[in-house]
C-alpha cells in the first residue's frame, strides 16, 4: 500500500471520483436503488471527513458540515447532483489542501507532487506531468470506461504510472480483468506501490512485465482484448520505437472518435440517400480500374487516359477534383470518411452526374450536398448497426474496412470482372509524399521510420496504418481466384497477389 500518510490522503482523495460517479449516473439513469445506496454510503463516508476536518480546521469542518446536511435534506435528484458537483467536491479539495501539499525531488530529477485532489502525479526529467495535475484518479477513471468493453478478460498496457489507471479498470470491471503491466522502469514500479494505487489491486489480477521491447506488448495484445500506451512515457524508448507507439495511439483515438461519428452519420445516410447498392445497374466491363490517391498516380496518368474507355473507373473521393481537371469522367465515386473534411473533396463537383458509392458511415454532408445518384453499401467490419441495416435492406455486406481503396476494392470484385487494375494505390510515401500531387491531403516531407519491400523490389517508407491496409487489401485479393490484379504503381508498396506493370 502507499505509505500510511499517503494512504490517509487517498481514502479521503477517492471520495471525489465516487462522488464524480454518482453525479454523472444521477444525470444519466435518474434514480434507482444502485444509487440511493451509493448516496447513503457516500453520505456516511463524507460524515466520518467532517469529523477529520473539524479537528484540523473548524471553520471548513463546519462549512462542509452544513452542505452536507442541505445535501440530506434535499429530496430532489438533480439538486442532489448540483450540492455533490458545486458544494460538496470543492470542500474535500480544501480540505485535501489543508492537509497539506508534498513535493520531492528523486536523484533522477523527477518530481512527486500532489494534484489538486491529492493523488501524487509524477514531474519527469522531460518536464511533462505522468498523471493530471487536478485529479489523475478520474482521468483514470475516463480512460478505463472507454478501453473497458464487458467481452474483455484481458488488458495489457505499456506503462504503470501511479497504478491509477489499472485500478480503475480492475473496478469498473468488478475484478474479472487480467491486467499486464509491461514498465522498463523498476522505480516507476516501486513508486506505483509508495507512493500510487497498485497495490490496491490483488495480485491475482495484475502481472508485471519488465521488457525492453515493445514487440513483447505488441505480442500480448490479443484481437477483441483492451491495450493502452502510456503516452507521456514514450519519450524513454528509440525513436523508430517512439514512432511506431505514437501512431498506435493516435490511431486508438482516431478509431474511438470514428465510432461515434459514424453512428451519426449512418441514421442521417439511412434517412438522406433513397438507393442502394442493389439498385446499381452493374457494368459489363471486363476490366475495372481503381483510382487512388498515392503518389504514383501522376506516373499512371497517361495509362487511365490511354485505357479509359475499356474499362469501368471507381475513382476515391479524394482525387476525383483532380481527375475532371485532367479531362477523365469516373463511371463511379467511392465514399467512406466519416469526418466533415471529405466534404471538400465534392465542393464545386456537386451537380456531377457520376454515381455515388456511399458507406452507409460516411459523412452525411456529402449524400445531402451532391445531386446525382447515390448508393449506400454496407460493411460489417466496424459497426454491428450496420450490418443489422445491410440484413433489413436485404444489401451485401461487404468486408471492407479502413480506406477507401479496399471500399472500391469490394465494389470491383463483387462486379465479378476479369481484370482489376489499381491505379495510385501505394500504401507508403514514395519520395516522402504523402498524396497525389492537386490533392487537398498532398503534403511533402513525409517523416516516418518504418519501411515496407516495395515494387519492383527494394523498400519504401510506409506506418502502421498503411501496413494495416496492406493487408486488408491482400487478405481480399487472396479470396479472388477468378480475377487477375494489376499494380500500376511502381513506386509504391509491393501488394502481394497482383501482377506489377
Amino acid at each position: 500500500m502507499a505509505v500510511n500518510f499517503l494512504e490517509e490522503i487517498y481514502v479521503r482523495s477517492e471520495l471525489i471520483t465516487i462522488i464524480k460517479e454518482i453525479v454523472i449516473n444521477i444525470r444519466k439513469r435518474g434514480i434507482d436503488e444502485i444509487i440511493v445506496a451509493d448516496i447513503n454510503n457516500i453520505i456516511n463516508e463524507i460524515t466520518e471527513l467532517c469529523e477529520e476536518y473539524l479537528v484540523l480546521d473548524a471553520s471548513g469542518g463546519n462549512e462542509l458540515w452544513c452542505k452536507l446536511q442541505r445535501l440530506t435534506k434535499s429530496t430532489y435528484l438533480l439538486q442532489i447532483a448540483d450540492i455533490f458537483e458545486m458544494d460538496i467536491i470543492p470542500l474535500i479539495y480544501k480540505y485535501i489542501d489543508v492537509k497539506g501539499k508534498i513535493e520531492v525531488e528523486d536523484e533522477r530529477g523527477r518530481i512527486l507532487s500532489s494534484s489538486k485532489s491529492g493523488f501524487l502525479t509524477i514531474k519527469m526529467e522531460n518536464g511533462c506531468f505522468i498523471h493530471s495535475c487536478m485529479d489523475p484518479m478520474w482521468e483514470a477513471r475516463e480512460q478505463a470506461v472507454n478501453i473497458y468493453k464487458p467481452n474483455m478478460h484481458e488488458v495489457s498496457l505499456l506503462g504503470v504510472g501511479l497504478g491509477y489507471l489499472a485500478y480503475q479498470l480492475y473496478l469498473i470491471s468488478e475484478g474479472t480483468l487480467k491486467i499486464n503491466i509491461f514498465e522498463r522502469d523498476e522505480k516507476l514500479i516501486s513508486y506505483a506501490s509508495e507512493y500510487g494505487v497498485i497495490d490496491w489491486i490483488p495480485d491475482d489480477n495484475i502481472r508485471f512485465i519488465n521488457s525492453t521491447d515493445i514487440v513483447d506488448f505488441l505480442g500480448s495484445i490479443k484481437e477483441g482484448e483492451g491495450f493502452e500506451i502510456f503516452e507521456p512515457l514514450i519519450y524513454q524508448y528509440s525513436e523508430s520505437d517512439r514512432f511506431i507507439l505514437k501512431d498506435i495511439c493516435t490511431t486508438t483515438k482516431t478509431i474511438t472518435q470514428y465510432e461515434k461519428s459514424s453512428e451519426i452519420n449512418l441514421w442521417q445516410n439511412i434517412n438522406n440517400v433513397d438507393k442502394t447498392f442493389k439498385d446499381f445497374c452493374k457494368p459489363s466491363h471486363k476490366k475495372i480500374m481503381i483510382v487512388a490517391a498515392g503518389p504514383s498516380l501522376d506516373d499512371t496518368i497517361k495509362f487511365i487516359k490511354d485505357n479509359r474507355n475499356e474499362m469501368f473507373v471507381i475513382a476515391v473521393g479524394t482525387v476525383l477534383k483532380k481527375l475532371v481537371n485532367l479531362g477523365i469522367l469516373p463511371n463511379a465515386v467511392a465514399v467512406l470518411d466519416p469526418n466533415r473534411n471529405i466534404v471538400k473533396q465534392f465542393e464545386g463537383m456537386e451537380k456531377l452526374k457520376v454515381p455515388l458509392f456511399v458507406d452507409v458511415c460516411a459523412n452525411c454532408g456529402v449524400g445531402s450536398m451532391y445531386t446525382g445518384d447515390k448508393y449506400l453499401t454496407f460493411s460489417d467490419c466496424f459497426l454491428k448497426v450496420a450490418k443489422q441495416q445491410a440484413e433489413k435492406y436485404g444489401e451485401v455486406v461487404f468486408d471492407y474496412t479502413g480506406t477507401v481503396t479496399s471500399m472500391a476494392l469490394a465494389v470491383a470484385i463483387d462486379f465479378k470482372p476479369d481484370e482489376i487494375y489499381l491505379a495510385g494505390v501505394d500504401l507508403a510515401f514514395p519520395y516522402n509524399k504523402s498524396h497525389a500531387s492537386d490533392t487537398l491531403e498532398y503534403k511533402e516531407e513525409v517523416s516516418v521510420s518504418l519501411e515496407t519491400e516495395s515494387v519492383g523490389g527494394g523498400r519504401v517508407a510506409t506506418d502502421v496504418v498503411f501496413l494495416d491496409y496492406l493487408k486488408q487489401i491482400e487478405g481480399q485479393i487472396s479470396r479472388c481466384n477468378n480475377i487477375t490484379f494489376f499494380n500500376l504503381s511502381k513506386i509504391g508498396a509491393k501488394i502481394k497477389g497482383t501482377k506489377e506493370i
